[in-house]
C-alpha cells in the first residue's frame, strides 16, 4: 500500500523570537498531496492556530504573530520572544483525519540562552579551573542536562507533567545562581 509518511523537524535556534519547523516527510510517488494543514497550539492557549499557505517540503520560520500569540501589527518592527513550554503541533494532508502526525515540542530556548549567559560570565580560563570554578561548571552542566531531560521526557517519553517539572527545577537553579551573583556580566 502506497502512503505518505509525514514527519517534521524542529531545528534548534538561539533566537527566542522564532520557531523553526521543517517538513521532512516522505511523500508517496503518484499519490496526490492536498489540503496541507499545520496547526500550532502554544503553551497556555486552548485553540490552535492554523498556519496558512504551506506546501510540501516547507521550511518555516514562524514568529509570535504567525502562530496566533499576538496580532499581526505587533510583529511589524520586531519579533517578540516566544515562551518556553510545550507546543502541540499537528500536521496533516488529505484525508486530514487519517493522514497526520502530532508532536509535543518542548521549547527550552529562553532557558538555554540564560544558561549560556551564565557560562559566559564565568570567563573560563585556558587552563585547569579552580575548585570553585569547577563546582560552578558542574552546576551549569547539571542544569543543561536537566533541560535536555525535560525535552526528552516531553517529546519522547510523552510525559508532559514530569518534563515541565524538570524544566521548572532547572529555571529555579538558574535563578539561584543569578541571585548568588553569577552571570551578571554577559
Amino acid at each position: 500500500m502506497t502512503r505518505h509518511i509525514l514527519q517534521l523537524a524542529f531545528p534548534d535556534t538561539t533566537n527566542e523570537g522564532v520557531l523553526l519547523i521543517k517538513d521532512i516527510s516522505v511523500y508517496a510517488t503518484g499519490l496526490p498531496v492536498s489540503c496541507l494543514e499545520l496547526q500550532i497550539l502554544p503553551p497556555g492557549y486552548s485553540v490552535p492556530t492554523i498556519v496558512g499557505n504551506i506546501t510540501q517540503g516547507f521550511d518555516l520560520v514562524l514568529n509570535a504573530c504567525q502562530i496566533g500569540m499576538l496580532s499581526a501589527t505587533k510583529c511589524t518592527n520586531s519579533c517578540p520572544g516566544l515562551p518556553d513550554g510545550i507546543y502541540h503541533i499537528r500536521y496533516s494532508v488529505s484525508p486530514n483525519s487519517i493522514v497526520f502526525v502530532e508532536y509535543d515540542l518542548m521549547r527550552v530556548t529562553h532557558a538555554m540562552n540564560r544558561l549560556m549567559n551564565l557560562l559566559c560570565a564565568l570567563s573560563i580560563p585556558t587552563c585547569l579551573p579552580s575548585s570553585q570554578l569547577q563546582a560552578q561548571l558542574e552546576q551549569l552542566w547539571f542544569i543543561q542536562w536537566l533541560l535536555v531531560s525535560a525535552k526528552v521526557t516531553v517529546e519522547d517519553e510523552h510525559n508532559p507533567t514530569k518534563g515541565m517539572n524538570q524544566y521548572k527545577y532547572a529555571i529555579s537553579l538558574i535563578d539561584k545562581l543569578l541571585m548568588k551573583g553569577i552571570g551578571r556580566c554577559c
